[in-house]
């Protein structure tokens, strides 16, 4: 997870806890051409989410 956690901040996270993966997804076609993987992680952040960068391949969901 740690990796995974440098590829998604950078080199420098913000404090943060993850929590773990909550869901993966395959989605596999005929051909390899949308052949693809979908991971969802719950990490808690403690800076504001306004102060965290984070890569462009990534996206936050909110949960309340």
């Amino acid at each position: 997870m740690q990796k995974y956690i440098q590829i998604l901040f950078g080199a420098k996270p913000p404090p943060h806890k993850p929590h773990g993966i909550l869901s993966v997804e395959h989605s596999a076609g005929v051909s390899a051409e949308h052949d693809g993987l979908c991971m969802t992680i719950l990490i808690s952040c403690k800076s504001a989410l306004e102060d965290v960068a984070v890569s462009s391949n990534y996206a936050w969901l909110e949960i309340r």
